[in-house]
């Protein structure tokens, strides 16, 4: 099985064939995270495991250039930047959602296994990079969307899976045009990563809709708030009903990222938790229309 989102990136299944191509690292005395469900095993390579994983699927990018054995150079950080959008635009599609707000700290941390293009063109195993901490337990968080219930089989889930899969694809195909959408997606995924910290998590969620509908001169002129707000509003409204609902909820919303920046706040209130979830809704909204449009364009 093999699944190409766009030329660099694809996510493939284990068997022979990735073995003979991409030799598994050395085997470490840590075990292989699994989830339940079809695709839901689906990993960023969880420590070096001596064979891939009869049962897994994996999430493969190519990068040119050198990576250092602790990582740190800029193909290192491309791929760990590849890896926080699709998860986010996972996220955003409902392919998946995030298990719970913790994670167990004996779940072994992900890591990427990197192999290096010879001049015969084969590939070698070369070290394996442990992710960032907060990415690998948002990563470890993640499972399938059932989309609350309306998934049953697995039938279902494939289709579901492959229509969600064609949107990534329209958007990791396009090269520069989708750089905004991109990097929104990774402030999506990064606001719902597994720190303590909900207000942290709140402005990395409230910059996902500052990347993709502000702008900095007309933002002078209105008011960032202002402009965000109308903009949100006429994107994902599609009555005047719902655009003055949007107009006033995101009021609130935005009022509260001011005090968390302006301010200063201890944590957020029940009622602002609540608001803290219509932000991530609208975010996927924005995010879905953008690709719509991404499509319709191409087409």
């Amino acid at each position: 099985m093999k699944i190409e989102l766009s030329p660099q990136l694809r996510i493939v299944k284990s068997g022979p064939e990735l073995s003979l191509f991409y030799p598994p690292g050395i085997k470490k005395d840590l075990e292989i995270a699994r989830g339940g469900g079809l695709l839901s095993q689906l990993t960023t390579f969880i420590n070096p495991p001596g064979r891939w994983d009869s049962d897994s699927a994996y999430l493969q990018i190519d990068v040119l250039g050198f990576v250092g054995l602790y990582g740190g150079t800029n193909p290192h950080a491309e791929a760990v930047r590849i890896i926080r959008a699709f998860c986010g635009l996972g996220l955003a599609l409902r392919l998946f959602e995030m298990k719970s707000e913790y994670s167990s700290s004996s779940t072994p941390p992900g890591s990427l296994q990197i192999h290096r293009q010879g001049v015969d063109d084969k590939f070698t195993f070369y070290c394996s990079i442990s992710l960032d901490d907060n990415v690998s337990r948002a990563i470890n968080g993640l499972t399938l969307d059932m989309i609350g219930g309306s998934i049953s089989n697995e039938h279902e889930q494939l289709a579901w899976a492959d229509r969600q899969f064609e949107s990534m694809r329209a958007v990791f195909a396009v090269g520069k045009k989708a750089d905004a959408l991109l990097l929104a997606s990774q402030w999506f995924f990064d606001g719902h990563g597994h720190s303590s910290d909900q207000l942290l998590k709140y402005i990395q969620t409230t910059i996902v809709l500052e990347i993709l509908l502000g702008d900095k001169a007309t933002s002078e002129q209105t008011g960032l708030g202002i402009l965000l707000g109308n903009r949100c509003a006429y994107l994902i409204g599609s009555s005047q009903g719902e655009r003055k609902e949007v107009l006033d909820t995101f009021a609130e919303i935005y009022g509260i990222r001011s005090q968390i920046v302006h301010r200063g706040k201890h944590r957020l209130s029940f009622s602002e938790r609540v608001l803290f979830q219509k932000l991530r809704w609208m975010c996927r909204r924005v995010i879905r229309r953008e690709i719509e449009l991404l499509k319709a364009e191409k087409n």
